[in-house]
Order: C-alpha cells, then structure tokens, then sequence
C-alpha cells in the first residue's frame, strides 16, 4: 500500500477525521451506509480525499479494524500492567463502545475476504488477551469452584457482549439486566487492590 500524506492517526489529521466518521456511520447506519460521499459529508471533507488517503474502501475498512485492535490493546494492557482489579477490568470488558462498529466489520467479512481476514486475526488475538485476563483473575474470581475455566469465561463473556449490543441496537432488552446483575455479581466478588 503507498504512504500517504498525514499518515499519523493523530486527533485533528485528515486521516483521523476520516477513521472517526467511518466510525461513527458504522456505528450508527451500519456498513452499507459507508461510502466516500457520506464519510465526505460527515467529516466536512471532499470525498475525493477518503480516497487520496485509503485508495479503496476495503483499505479503509481495514484502517477502522486496526484502528479499534490498536485501542483494545492499550487499554487491555494497560489495565494488566497497572495491578488492575478485576471488577474494573470485567466492567470495561461490558461497556466497550467498539463492540457495535465490529459487529458491523463482522457482518462485512462474510462478504469481502480481506476484511473476513483481518476481523479473524484481530478477534483471535483479542481472544488470546481475553483468556490471559481471566487466567489472571481467575484466583480473584474463584474460577475453580464455579467450574469455569477461564477460557469459558471469557468466551461466554464475549458471546454475551455481542448479544446485549446486537439486541439493544434492535430494541430487545429482555433478560439483559439480569445477566448484567451477574456479570457485575462476578466482577464484585473480586476483591479491589
């Protein structure tokens, strides 16, 4: 791919301008809703510009996942390295506002292989770092006598993100409460540090 002009993802770069709009319109419109023209209007910029920096969609689309990938990273391993408790670490696991535009990049990965590739390496990796935080919370959390190992854990935590998220955005809230009031039950058994 060429390196192009403000290639930085610093707040306020055309390139940041048009990653935060792709966002946003994923978010809220879903991919379909994606095209140069919008991310254009949403950012105040020319639509010739989305492409002047990211060639093709599929490009940009790449950008957003690895954009995400670069954020759930540094906040995961931040929150390992800093002597984290596991309340705090299972209540920003719940509230992560990324969970919604991945969803969206999943659903496009069904149809474009570049995007299928890249959604794959980055959950699987994501994977990886969440099964790592439970086997590391897991005396905390007395993983051993529920009979969960911390790879079910965080798969089953995982699952239930996506569904609260999928079903919220379609008006289904049934049971949610429920299985928040657990998951916070969890995270509250953990004793602070």
């Amino acid at each position: 791919m060429i390196k192009r002009k403000d290639s930085k993802d610093g707040a306020g770069s055309t390139r940041s301008q048009i990653l935060d709009a792709a966002e946003a319109i994923l978010s809220a419109d879903g991919y379909a809703a994606v095209t140069s023209r919008a991310i254009a209007e949403k950012a105040n910029l020319k639509s010739r510009l989305v492409h002047y920096y990211f060639g093709t969609m599929d490009d940009l689309f790449l950008a957003v996942i690895r954009r995400i990938e670069d954020r759930y990273f540094a906040a995961t391993l931040q929150k390992m390295t800093s002597g984290f408790a596991a309340q705090d670490l299972l209540e920003g696991i719940m509230s992560n506002v990324d969970t919604r535009v991945m969803q969206e990049l999943s659903a496009l990965a069904l149809r474009r292989d570049d995007v299928r590739d890249e959604v794959a390496r980055v959950l699987d990796r994501a994977r990886q770092m969440d099964i790592a935080m439970m086997e590391k919370m897991s005396k905390d959390l007395r993983l051993e006598k529920s009979g969960l190992s911390p790879t079910v854990l965080a798969l089953l935590m995982a699952g239930a993100i996506r569904v609260l998220t999928e079903e919220t955005a379609i008006g289904v809230t049934r049971g949610h409460d429920e299985l928040l009031a657990y998951f916070q039950t969890l995270a509250q058994r953990a004793p602070r540090s």
